[in-house]
């Protein structure tokens, strides 16, 4: 009965079907204590289904992780996560051009445009081709003729120097399109 068992779990488990082969182990592991090769191989799956079944960590921990994390909250429309993620971003690398950005796309969605213009212009202190994403980004269509931003896009490039990695970073797409 008790290869039975084990054999029923392990075409759960090559049916990939976890958390069926769990319970079918730890049965095996619970009534056949006495079968000691049977046992060690039962433990053994048992593991591996369970780091199938466990859920993976989603947390970002990186400010990469967290920008990254913060642009597919503005997609989903949670613009509060979003702000949450990008602070924790900046707090953990305070010269990080894009997470500036993206906090100043943030709040102008939410309204708080005094706040994203601030955000924006110390992004565009950090790298000044951020200048050229502030231009063409929907969610600012609204702050774009303030004289804020109209100077920021319009001033001489500040003394930043642009990103040395040279990576496009891509536009929050806007709300409305496609997804």
């Amino acid at each position: 009965q008790a290869v039975l068992t084990y054999e029923r779990a392990m075409l759960a488990l090559q049916a990939k079907r976890y958390r069926d082969a769990a319970h079918l182990l730890k049965t095996v592991i619970a009534t056949y204590p006495e079968e000691k090769e049977l046992l060690e191989r039962a433990q053994l799956y048992l593991r591996v289904c369970e780091r199938h079944v466990a859920p993976l960590d989603a947390t970002p921990s990186t400010p990469e992780e967290r920008v990254y994390a913060a642009t597919l909250a503005i997609n989903a429309g949670d613009t509060e996560r979003a702000v949450a993620l990008l602070a924790s971003a900046l707090a953990q690398g305070p010269a990080n051009d894009h997470a500036e950005y993206m906090l100043g796309v943030a709040l102008a969605i939410r309204g708080n445009h005094e706040a994203a213009i601030t955000h924006l212009g110390r992004a565009v202190a950090l790298n000044s081709e951020t200048r050229n994403l502030i231009a063409k980004e929907p969610d600012l269509e609204a702050l774009r003729h303030t004289d804020a931003i109209v100077a920021l896009l319009t001033a001489p490039p500040p003394q930043a120097q642009p990103r040395k990695d040279k990576e496009r970073r891509p536009a929050v797409r806007a709300r409305g399109s496609a997804r």
